[in-house]
């Protein structure tokens, strides 16, 4: 004969195995959930910096012609911030996010600075390419004798 106490103590495998489905379950949804969270976050994270970094560079753009007085942003590989001076003085910087890095700028001056003169037109046409936490280039485009900034996907 068996005993009914002994039997009656624990949880049978069945009830184990359900609730190891369940948990399975909602960690997999959690798991999915903070993934996109990452990714989203990383997503307005781009979106704000490079709006940030066309408000820099326009933002310079109006203190030349207010000035009257050239600028040279510095976009350099390696770097973890964008810089602008003026008459070889600093004069702001912007501090890239956490987790992003300053791939390349294809600037055609050989100190690979953009000039930007007294009428607050930019000089130096190039692209600034950039990567975010995910590793993903971004770039970001700038023409010659204009205004124009660009965003490129």
């Amino acid at each position: 004969m068996y005993n009914k106490n002994f039997m009656s103590k624990g949880f049978t495998l069945i009830e184990i195995i359900v609730v190891i489905s369940i948990i399975s379950i909602i960690t997999s949804i959690t798991l999915i959930q903070v993934k996109s969270y990452k990714d989203l976050k990383n997503q307005i994270e781009v979106k704000r910096f490079n709006s940030d970094v066309i408000s820099f560079i326009n933002e310079s753009r109006i203190q030349c012609i207010l000035k009257e007085s050239s600028r040279q942003i510095s976009f350099l590989k390696g770097s973890d911030e964008v810089k602008v001076y003026e008459s070889s003085h600093l004069k702001g910087r912007l501090k890239l996010p956490s987790g992003f890095a300053i791939k390349d700028n294809n600037v055609i001056t050989s100190d690979k600075l953009i000039y930007i003169n007294s009428s607050g037109m930019i000089t130096t046409p190039c692209s600034l390419k950039y990567s975010d936490r995910k590793g993903k280039s971004n770039i970001i485009t700038i023409g010659v004798g204009t205004t124009y900034a660009e965003i490129k996907e």
